[in-house]
């Protein structure tokens, strides 16, 4: 029986992965990179130094590790174009992998480990973000070793997990500041343990010192962090229904996934006796890792946005995972049913509803390119050069002049290209006439103009 039930545990096991990376694969190029893609792929290029990426990264709004390990996979790939999105993937699959492996070290049960890996693999979210070349799979992967590696040293008092807790913290920090909140987080369910008698002071201090220590050693960038307090910020100010509406863009707007996942949270607190500490992790990172943000963003700069929320994604997971599988409210027929339907959702909305899940329209400079590269040869002006830059150099074509080039020396007729978050519409100041216009998703148009 034992060696039936673990062949029938490497084959789900490679089922779940084998299905995972197939998802993930089946899009990861399906379209041009985006704004932020473009820029962390220009910055990492190969061209540049380590000392020149992290330059650039001072004037971005997160600290440069992701870009580093970009730059060293760009040199072995010649700057590919969709190097970032490989090793988004990498990290997406690694975190589901962990996943299994924390789940099966926390609550101790092989098939509810194998539960929480199939969520996270056909989880709309994680899958979105797991074939865009940014950082997101790395902020998911470090949150729930950071995650994982505290409760572990807690339970079994081995230091390895907590000198893991620490170095993994370090990192995250050095690629997305959310690593701080997360931080906060952690630290406060720490003392709140402390103070209801769940841990021991002893616990307490050597958390504490762990926690310093990461401050010390991201001490270097700090400096940089401050710095930024007071930017304006591209984010609005969030409302206390975007708690519920991140669940519903976990779920790709699926209600049955979002039912799936939100009803643990309200029903799980029946189970929270059963281990205590666990629960107060679960929900202290869910709850306040979003809590935090939301009140910094009420009295200062805005910084609460869904992809951010991965620090807390883990969690979710987890809790849906423990909720569905050790659960006395439904029988066991009954949940066999529940997750029948919730997966034929789930398959559903990924291959037949959400088809922008695979087309991708982020972004169109990639498509404008190319089709002006079958036009006339003319100017192009755009407000934001850069990124259309990146494909006008990859097809051969002369590169885009900034907005400001028109009243001065570009000769008609020439190309304007509009996007989405332009903040000025040369479009609508009256001194040239529209030729043609060709319009693409997401808000992006092509005009042939001239002036009058």
């Amino acid at each position: 029986m034992g060696s039936k039930f673990l062949q029938q545990k490497y084959l789900l096991f490679s089922l779940l992965f084998l299905a995972a990376l197939f998802l993930r694969l089946f899009s990861l190029e399906s379209n041009g990179l985006w704004i932020d893609e473009i820029w962390s792929i220009q910055t990492s290029s190969q061209h540049n130094t380590v000392s020149e990426i992290i330059a650039l990264c001072l004037n971005d709004t997160h600290p440069p590790f992701f870009d580093i390990l970009l730059h060293y996979l760009m040199v072995l790939t010649n700057d590919a174009e969709f190097t970032g999105r490989y090793l988004a993937l990498f990290f997406g699959m690694l975190g589901i992998l962990l996943t299994h492996y924390y789940a099966l070290k926390i609550v101790k049960n092989e098939k509810l480990a194998l539960f929480a890996m199939a969520i996270v693999s056909f989880n709309y979210f994680h899958l979105t973000y797991s074939f865009e070349g940014r950082f997101y799979t790395l902020i998911f992967l470090f949150s729930l070793i950071a995650i994982g590696e505290l409760y572990l040293f807690i339970i079994s008092q081995q230091k390895n997990h907590l000198v893991k807790f620490w170095l993994f913290n370090v990192l995250f920090l050095y690629t997305h500041y959310y690593g701080g909140i997360l931080l906060i987080v952690l630290a406060i369910i720490v003392l709140a343990l402390v103070i209801f008698k769940q841990i021991s002071r002893r616990n307490f201090w050597q958390i504490a010192f762990a926690c310093f220590m990461v401050f010390v050693c991201f001490l270097p960038w700090f400096p940089q962090m401050i710095a930024k307090e007071g930017m304006t910020s591209w984010m609005s100010k969030p409302s206390f229904g975007d708690f519920f509406n991140y669940f519903y863009l976990y779920s790709g707007k699926n209600p049955i996934e979002f039912a799936f996942l939100f009803l643990p949270l309200v029903l799980a607190f029946k189970q929270f006796k059963v281990n205590k500490i666990l629960f107060a992790f679960l929900y202290g990172t869910i709850f306040l890792g979003f809590f935090i943000p939301f009140v910094i963003s009420q009295f200062s700069t805005p910084l609460l946005h869904n992809r951010y929320t991965f620090i807390y994604l883990p969690s979710i997971f987890l809790l849906a995972a423990i909720f569905w599988f050790e659960t006395k409210i439904i029988s066991t027929r009954m949940k066999q049913i529940a997750y029948g339907i919730t997966l034929f959702a789930i398959v559903g909305n990924l291959f037949f509803i959400r088809d922008n899940f695979y087309s991708g329209n982020k972004d169109q400079w990639k498509e404008i390119s190319l089709f002006l590269k079958s036009q006339e040869q003319l100017p192009v002006i755009t407000e934001h050069e850069r990124y259309l830059n990146y494909y006008l150099a990859k097809n051969d074509l002369d590169l885009a002049k900034n907005i400001a080039f028109v009243n001065s020396e570009i000769k008609t007729p020439f190309w304007f290209v509009a996007a989405p978050y332009d903040q000025r519409l040369l479009m609508s100041e009256g001194f040239l006439e529209t030729l043609n216009t060709k319009e693409y998703p997401g808000g992006f148009t092509l005009y042939k103009v001239k002036k009058k």
